[in-house]
């Protein structure tokens, strides 16, 4: 009698290859999705975490000089609050960024030898950048030295000041031109990512002022 012996043959046919195939597509796609959005997510929070430290970095400087403020009454000297405004003219729709300057009479130490010295801050603008800076200068004089950009690689869109008075009416005002210190001082600012101005952080805050 003839023997009829059958061979079985293991393995996937065309049509499970093809799904299996498809299958596979599609779950690296939502990887590689989910993948970019992770990343996009981890960038963006790391942007905005060193914006944030790049503020109160100015809020720590500006902090420390008010703290060293010298009583107007003993140098003759007050803060110095200049009101200014600035309209970026590249803009399709220009807008007006407070630009604001300030001056501080300081009790500083050079040499281990007490001096008195006026802290400026300002924004210094150019074509591609917007840099917030600290100055000093001989007490009474203009000639501003050592200009310090205060948070390098960060652009500073908007810088405005206001100072508190005795005026129950006008609590704030937006220059100081007296020459008795203002009781307070409340400091807005709006800094940019200079590679991506979409992340951008606002923040405000207000010191006493001591001395008079």
């Amino acid at each position: 009698m003839m023997r009829i012996h059958r061979t079985s043959h293991s393995g996937f046919s065309l049509l499970e290859l093809l799904v299996s195939i498809a299958i596979m597509g599609v779950v690296t796609t939502l990887g590689v999705s989910a993948f970019s959005k992770m990343t996009t997510q981890w960038l963006e929070t790391k942007t905005m975490t060193e914006l944030e430290n790049n503020v109160e970095t100015v809020f720590e400087s500006v902090g420390k000089d008010l703290a060293d403020t010298l009583s107007a009454e003993v140098s003759g000297h007050s803060i110095v609050g200049e009101d200014r405004e600035w309209i970026n003219p590249k803009e399709h729709n220009p807008f007006e960024y407070k630009d604001d300057r300030m001056v501080i009479p300081v009790q500083g130490v050079k040499d281990g030898v007490d001096i008195a010295v006026a802290v400026q801050y300002a924004i210094v603008r150019n074509a591609e950048t917007t840099s917030l800076k600290r100055s000093t200068a001989p007490l009474g004089s203009d000639k501003w030295l050592n200009p310090l950009d205060l948070i390098a690689g960060v652009d500073t869109l908007s810088f405005d000041i206001e100072y508190a008075t005795d005026n129950v009416e006008s609590p704030w005002v937006k220059a100081w031109t007296a020459s008795t210190l203002p009781k307070a001082v409340r400091v807005g600012i709006v800094v940019a990512d200079r590679d991506n101005a979409y992340y951008q952080v606002s923040r405000k805050a207000v010191y006493t002022i001591a001395v008079q």
